[in-house]
This record gives C-alpha cells, structure tokens and sequence, in this order.
C-alpha cells in the first residue's frame, strides 16, 4: 500500500487499496462514540454509533470521482502495524533527520534558575527523535520546561496552545523565565489580544475563531490567519487530553506546515469517550512516560497525605433528578459545608486551594469563609484571566492563603505552595482525581513535601455514592495512604470508617 504523507494528513489512493483493506483500515481508525445508543440514528441502525477518522477524498466536491482516502497522520504508525508493507511518500517539506544530543549537553542548555533533570532530557530526546507523539508525565514533573528546553534548542517558529486564559498567562510568564527573554517578545493570541510572535502562547477558543471546518476539511477565516498558521513549525499543546475534543483536533489539524507536533499531559489517555484516537492522529503515538510515584520516590513529587470524610445524608427522595441530588447533597450539605470550614481553621496560616463545581457552592462557601473571618480569594471562569493570574500571584508571593476556585484552576495551574488541598466538587473522572490532586504534589523550593489533600466520601444516593467510590478508587490506584473518617449527621463528630 502506498501512502502520500504531509504533517497533517496522510493519503491513500483509491486504487491503491482494496474493499477487505479498506474495511479493516476503516475498524482501526475509528472508535465507538460514547453515549451512541441515545442518538436516533443509533436507534433506527442507521449508524453504528462509531466514529471513523477515515475520510474520502474527492476531486471537487461529493458529486464528482473519488480520488482516495485521507487519515490524520498521527495515526500512521497504526496503520503501518495492520498491513507491514506501506510505502510512504513524504511530500511536506521536512527539515530532514534531527540530531539527538546527549543528556549531559541537554543539561548545559541555559534555562535561567533552572536545569533539566535526567528523566527531562530523556523526554526531549524522545522528542526530537520521533518530532511528533504525545509525553505523558505527571503535573510537577516540569513538562513547561522540558517544552522550552525544547523550543530552545530547535529555534524554530512555535505556538504553545492552553485550553484556559489561566495558563495563557502563567504559560507565557513561565517561558519567559525559562528562556531568559523579557514576556513581551512572547507573542499571546486570546482574550482579544492578537500579538503573534517567533514563540507565541494561544488559547484554542481564540485559535478556533480562526479556522473553520467545511465538509471535513480544515480551512483558514482569512488570508492573515493562513499566513500565522503556515508560518509555525513547532506546536505544543498543553493539556493535550482535550484535543480529543473537536475545537482542538480543528486547530491542531490546521497547522500543517508543522512538522514538529506535540501533546503534553498528565493525564492523555485517560478519556472514558475513546476520542483518544483524535489525539493521536493530531500528534503521534505515547513517546515518553513519567509516572508520579516515580517522581514520589525521588523526592520530586510530595507524598500527600489523603483524608477522606464518609457523610452518610442527607436522605433524599429516590425519584430526585441527579441536579437535584447534588444541591441537596453536596452544595447545600451544613455537615458537609461546615466540615470545609473547620479543616480551612485548622489549617490557619498554610496555602490553601478550594476546588468546587457550581458556582452557587463557591459563593456558598465564600460567604462562609467570610462569617468565620477567613481571607479569600473566590474565582470561577467569569472573571478575567489577568485578575485570576494576580489572585495566583497573591498566593503564591504574597500573603493570600486561601483560594476557592471553580474547575478552571484544575487544568495545569502552577500553585506549588499549596500545602492543603480540598475537593469538595464531587466529580468521578479519573482525569478530574488527577489533575485536582496534582495541584498539590509539588514540592516547593523550601524542599516542604508535606500536603494534606482532603475529599469527601457521599454515601447516600446511587450516583454520588458511584462517583465516591470511582474517585476513591483512583486515590488507591495512584499508591496513596488513605484514611477515611465517618461524620455523625447529629453531632458533627468523627471517627475512623471500618
């Protein structure tokens, strides 16, 4: 099977694969949509409810011959695995082999304050080897450095995509630091700033606005977005678990005279829907792994110390909607609230991180701290991404200690001081457990690898008892010591659960 490849797609002519090829071609590159069986379509078995990143190409439009096939390029390793004999034309300019360098020369590389560790270098080896695949590495163990490590040593034109304007900020005043460049020669594209540089950081809604996807095909709003998009040759995406999701893959696909493509996560395959295929069509295949309790061991990562309180009520009707469960269980909770008070008192004076859900539980919260005279900051997705950098600042540098924050600050937020951490947001998703706890794993520069991660256990109705249990169980999987502690309803009182 002969196969042309660009940097973004790769294609198979029509005569140049056969019906019993195309249908196992088609089986590998495609995945089961979660939650299928609703759409009526699914229903009518007018679909089988899968997904297929197999698309055809014709010559000008549905109507005229089929010309072939076309696949995301990431994927080509797969399909190199199913039929052993592809020859593949490269037809994108390529800057040819990269030269690896040793360990030792990464570590000499100038990153400020900053060296690389062993397993650091051994990632951006990985990297420039295969130029293209995803590093899956635990938060805390540098990834942003390992990028300008990276960055530094290519010297070619990069674009560093965050799903948030939380990490539009703190990504653009990290590389600024780490490359010894002042932040304005790092060009920003979001929150109506349009300032492209040589090294640019970009949110993907504001990246989105300028491309647009018609009949499959990923096409630029005007000539000077085609322009920015054609001139980068590096793309790096931050969080890149979500490029499983439609608006990044679009954008990703976009750059397509990117040779050098990059997915960096803690958590990459951990996606319940399967659009992992997306993200390894974007970018690549698993290059390089990092686990936390690796890190753990070395004394990188903080050894958290993880409390869970069991609360066995409210009782609520049997036929109450799951919205009205979580109000009533979680957001209006008085055990459950007043628990989250006391354990703040307790730990009076250290840097503490609140994560919530609903933004009427934060205010909640908020107006609690406030009655028991505690300083706060309250942030949720509403407020600018310059005035939550400064609240992060405040805590980080300053003499704010207590921050409660909506899920925006799960996503990739540096906030190393943290030293107690409290969910109290209930979620189930293993890619939620983890990036919620990796908020407090670092260990700060005073080498204090002390934390106090705290949860709550809802025993009282089907689904929030599922998603304790889910989240407790990825508590266990990660290594951790938990302790589980039951709240009398009445008295307020706890004791260990058995």
């Amino acid at each position: 099977m002969r196969i042309q490849v660009t940097h973004s797609y790769s294609y198979i002519s029509v005569n140049s694969i056969t019906p019993t090829q195309l249908k196992a071609l088609d089986k590998v590159l495609s995945f089961m949509m979660k939650n299928a069986f609703y759409s009526p379509a699914y229903q009518r078995h007018g679909w089988n409810g899968r997904i297929s990143l197999l698309k055809k190409v014709y010559k000008a439009g549905v109507r005229s011959p089929l010309l072939g096939y076309r696949f995301p390029t990431g994927l080509l390793s797969m399909v190199d695995e199913v039929f052993g004999d592809v020859v593949c034309d490269y037809k994108s300019e390529s800057v040819g082999e990269v030269p690896v360098p040793t360990k030792e020369f990464l570590k000499t590389l100038d990153l400020g304050d900053y060296k690389l560790r062993s397993y650091q270098a051994f990632i951006i080896q990985k990297m420039l080897k295969y130029k293209r695949g995803v590093v899956s590495a635990a938060t805390g163990s540098g990834k942003s450095l390992c990028a300008a490590a990276l960055i530094k040593h290519l010297g070619y034109s990069t674009i560093v995509m965050v799903p948030t304007l939380d990490l539009l900020y703190q990504t653009r005043a990290m590389y600024s630091k780490y490359l010894g460049i002042d932040k304005d020669e790092i060009g920003i594209i979001g929150e109506g700033q349009y300032e492209p540089k040589e090294i640019t950081v970009a949110s993907v809604p504001t990246l989105r606005n300028m491309v647009e996807v018609v009949a499959g095909q990923t096409r630029y709003v005007d000539e000077e977005a085609e322009r920015f998009f054609k001139f980068i040759k590096v793309v790096i995406s931050d969080e890149s678990h979500l490029v499983g999701d439609n608006t990044f893959f679009d954008v990703f696909m976009g750059f397509s005279n990117a040779e050098f493509r990059y997915g960096m996560s803690a958590t990459p395959f951990d996606r319940s829907d399967g659009n992992t295929l997306m993200l390894i069509g974007a970018t690549g295949p698993l290059i390089a792994r990092v686990k936390p309790e690796d890190l753990m061991k070395r004394g990188i990562l903080a050894i958290p110390d993880i409390t869970i309180f069991r609360i066995d009520g409210p009782r609520l009707s049997g036929s109450a909607t799951y919205q009205q469960t979580y109000r009533q269980g979680i957001v209006e909770n008085c055990v459950r609230n007043e628990k989250i008070i006391e354990l703040v008192k307790q730990h009076k004076g250290q840097k503490i991180l609140i994560i919530f859900d609903w933004k009427i539980h934060g205010k909640l919260l908020s107006g609690l701290l406030n009655e028991a005279g505690i300083d706060h900051r309250l942030l949720w997705g509403e407020i600018s991404g310059q005035e939550r950098e400064q609240a992060r600042n405040d805590f980080e540098y300053g003499d704010l200690n207590c921050i409660v924050a909506s899920s925006i600050f799960r996503l990739g937020v540096d906030l190393p001081s943290i030293k107690v951490l409290i969910r109290v947001d209930g979620r189930m998703s293993t890619i939620s457990t983890i990036q919620t706890i990796g908020r407090a794993l670092r260990v700060s520069a005073k080498g204090d690898a002390k934390v106090f991660i705290y949860d709550f256990m809802d025993s009282f109705q089907k689904h929030l008892i599922k998603h304790s249990k889910h989240r407790l169980k990825d508590y266990y999987s990660l290594g951790k010591c938990v302790v589980i502690k039951q709240i009398d309803l009445n008295t307020g009182q706890q004791f260990l659960a058995m």
